[in-house]
């Protein structure tokens, strides 16, 4: 059983209101009347005046979004970080000259076929070019960690897919998610595979500000904002169980969105 997500009792105070002069009209010359349109439909399920809830709901929305994306970046940075090492690790297991790394060459790992697809490749040059690395050869190269950290949520989520399970995940990666250690090598990597798909989707949904104050369908499959970052906080314990107990009690998701369910009232 993962921890259980508890709320942050220091927030309590009430969710302000948008100003009273602040009109639907007004939101949706701001956003884009057909986004402003989304909240406009989930309003009018609500009892009040569907207009000025749509404005309410919107500014929610943003709350719920920002305590999100706290809990999520939290996740995010460790989980590239164990990744990455463990990508590190392998590269220089298997005898590549020291000048070179795990991100300058494509064919690195038995069966020296390569594993970067085009998308990747691309994402590498432009993390590369962002911070200056030039490649081997080159003098000053910046750390390895500056390149890691310009390559997004979606890039490390990739590396976890079922095409290298047996280049990185069983030899190399694995070994980083001990509270999965009871599981095969197969059902382990698709655990952490699917916890961090459905974290980049919600990243993805927060970044596009699409709503996340109702359930959502992700390759079919309907999902709750509190529920992806509860598994989150899970697929954290199974790789660090100290920094899983201290960003489940850094999280204010759910105090949010409890304050959204006192007003108004659903029909």
């Amino acid at each position: 059983m993962g921890p259980s997500v508890q709320s942050d009792h220091r927030m309590t105070s009430p969710q302000p209101r948008p100003p009273a002069d602040f009109t639907y009209n007004d939101l949706a010359k701001a956003i884009s009347a057909p986004r402003a349109a989304r909240y406009l439909k989930s309003a009018e399920a609500m009892e009040g005046e569907s207009l000025h809830l749509a404005v309410e709901l919107y500014q929610h929305n943003a709350t719920l979004s920002a305590a999100a994306w706290s809990t999520i970046a939290d996740m995010e940075v460790l989980l590239r970080n164990v990744v990455a090492d463990s990508v590190h690790t392998r590269h220089s297991s298997v005898g590549r000259s020291l000048s070179e790394r795990w991100y300058d060459a494509p064919n690195w790992f038995p069966p020296h076929n390569p594993w970067f697809t085009a998308q990747s490749l691309n994402a590498i040059k432009n993390a590369k070019r962002a911070v200056g690395d030039r490649g081997p050869g080159s003098n000053a190269r910046p750390p390895e960690g500056r390149v890691v950290a310009g390559l997004s949520f979606g890039f490390w989520r990739f590396i976890l897919s079922s095409r290298y399970e047996h280049s990185l995940w069983n030899p190399a990666v694995r070994r980083a998610f001990p509270g999965l250690q009871g599981l095969s090598g197969t059902d382990s990597r698709a655990a952490v595979y699917d916890r961090m798909t459905m974290l980049n989707n919600l990243r993805n949904r927060i970044g596009h500000h699409e709503p996340i104050y109702e359930p959502f369908t992700v390759e079919g499959r309907v999902l709750e904002a509190s529920q992806v970052l509860h598994d989150g906080v899970e697929l954290i314990e199974w790789t660090n169980p100290r920094a899983a107990h201290w960003i489940q009690q850094r999280i204010t998701f759910d105090t949010a969105s409890r304050a959204m369910k006192n007003w108004p009232r659903r029909t």
